[in-house]
């Protein structure tokens, strides 16, 4: 697999921005049926929407830095960073500068199972 930024940030340009401007793209189809790979732009000094749902997702900091609230703990991040928010912990992010964040989740295996859960 590869997804060149440019390519990711021409998609995100172009993608629906949420209530608090971010954006977000799923690249290609997943490799394997049981994972999906998004890229998520968060403009600087706004919050996400929280979110909880029984899809693991593992986040990589493509660039940019910020900090994210998983289920009370705050853990800041910069580029080249890897965190985690398990399932069913509720979990916001908000980046400092521009930033991109790779999120890796189990959410497609969860909704064939019918296991898949969101508030």
């Amino acid at each position: 697999m590869r997804f060149p930024i440019s390519e990711t940030n021409a998609r995100l340009d172009l993608a629906q921005k949420q209530e608090d401007g971010s954006a977000q793209v799923e690249l290609g189809a997943p490799a394997v049926d049981t994972m999906a790979v998004h890229v998520h732009r968060l403009p600087a000094g706004v919050p996400t929407r929280p979110v909880q749902t029984t899809a693991n997702n593992i986040y990589a900091v493509i660039d940019g830095e910020g900090e994210s609230d998983i289920d009370g703990t705050i853990f800041r991040w910069s580029r080249g960073d890897v965190f985690v928010a398990p399932g069913w912990r509720k979990h916001q992010h908000t980046a400092s500068t521009q930033a991109h964040l790779l999120r890796v989740t189990d959410e497609p295996v969860l909704q064939r199972l019918h296991w898949f859960r969101t508030l």
